[in-house]
């Protein structure tokens, strides 16, 4: 009971409670040829969630543009690679009145693969906690390489997206310490997503996906920022109808004077 009391001193003084960021439903779709590419948007989307779209499309194209009218994807990264492919990153705030689905075009017919994942509490005025890091690999390789990046906030997510320059290609093994958010790759351009949490910001180390094929691939890291990381949050303000200003003191210790909570700093 007194560390729970701690606790809630810990928020007084903080003033805050923070979001946690979550994962929720995904798409993939594909295609052997076409300019046209587009994804049905994930089940249970809401005003607020973060959408991460990942996007390949086969050598003849070197460009993707985004089709979404006056609320486009904001681009996180875009690989043009003449003569082996263009992979394209972004990602999209949901608003209250979504569309059912989301459209891009690539400037030549070709082979595509599109995913998107539904991201949840995340900081939605700046949901990017670092920039992001492209690891291209042009020898042929059985690896994407997410290069390590170093997260500036506490409970942030970290995302490995890969992709290998093939129609065919399976996962063998996936990035150590991640869990596989979309790990089916289409049968025409394999676009996968990993991702996990960082508790505590710092060096996520490097990350990679191996593939059953060797050929040309590449490895995004991309780092997510929680919401109210900035210093919104929701204020707690009682406990069981009591109002938290009116507590002075924790058994006979005053609030003021807490100034750690499990390791927690309270200011």
């Amino acid at each position: 009971m007194r560390r729970l009391l701690l606790t809630l001193a810990l928020l007084l003084v903080c003033g805050r409670v923070f979001a946690a960021i979550g994962a929720g439903d995904y798409n993939v779709n594909d295609a052997g040829s076409g300019t046209a590419i587009s994804i049905t948007k994930p089940t249970g989307v809401v005003s607020g969630d973060l959408l991460i779209v990942w996007i390949a499309v086969n050598n003849t194209a070197t460009s993707i543009v985004d089709n979404n009218g006056s609320t486009p994807f904001t681009t996180i990264d875009m690989t043009n690679v003449s003569t082996v492919f263009v992979t394209y990153a972004g990602y999209r705030v949901a608003g209250s009145s979504e569309p059912a689905s989301y459209a891009f075009t690539s400037n030549a017919s070709a082979a595509w693969g599109i995913t998107m994942v539904r991201y949840t509490g995340v900081d939605t005025s700046n949901p990017l906690d670092v920039a992001s890091i492209r690891n291209f690999n042009t020898n042929p390789s059985f690896v994407s390489d997410c290069d390590s990046l170093t997260t500036v906030t506490n409970g942030a997510w970290v995302l490995c997206l890969a992709h290998v320059d093939s129609g065919a290609a399976a996962i063998s093994s996936g990035p150590s310490g991640y869990t596989g958010r979309v790990i089916d790759p289409s049968s025409n351009r394999d676009t996968v997503i990993y991702d996990k949490e960082m508790a505590t910001a710092g060096a996520s180390g490097a990350a990679q996906v191996t593939w059953n094929e060797d050929d040309d691939t590449v490895g995004i890291s991309i780092a997510l920022r929680p919401a109210d990381a900035g210093g919104g949050g929701a204020t707690l303000k009682t406990v069981d109808g009591v109002s938290l200003a009116s507590v002075k003191t924790i058994d006979g210790v005053a609030i003021g004077s807490v100034k750690t909570v499990d390791g927690m700093t309270t200011s």
